[in-house]
């Protein structure tokens, strides 16, 4: 899991996880290689909140629906962290109740 903060970004009908080494490389990572342009546009005159998780956040589990399995259970972000712990760029953990 290396080093690896959890961060939550928000707007009125979106909610997204994404984990990384800082604030910084998790911004440039949803700006620049999640988002595209028109939808950030959106997001930003809508207003986009992003704030670091923590501790209870990040190890209480959800229900989460896995696309690949077509079937939701309940998980934690720290458990998704751990399935990539070796990658050091950041990760898509989650959005909307879906996870990666």
């Amino acid at each position: 899991m290396k080093n690896k903060k959890v961060f939550l970004f928000t707007t009125e009908d979106i909610e997204t996880v994404i984990a990384a080494n800082n604030a910084k490389e998790a911004i440039d990572y949803y700006i620049n290689y999640y988002q595209d342009d028109i939808y950030l546009n959106d997001q930003v005159l809508n207003g986009l909140g992003i704030r670091e998780l923590w501790d209870i956040e990040i190890t209480t589990d959800r229900l989460i629906y896995n696309e690949n399995e077509k079937s939701a259970k309940f998980t934690s972000y720290r458990e998704l962290l751990e399935k990539h712990k070796d990658i050091d760029k950041p990760i898509l953990l989650a959005f909307k109740g879906y996870y990666v």
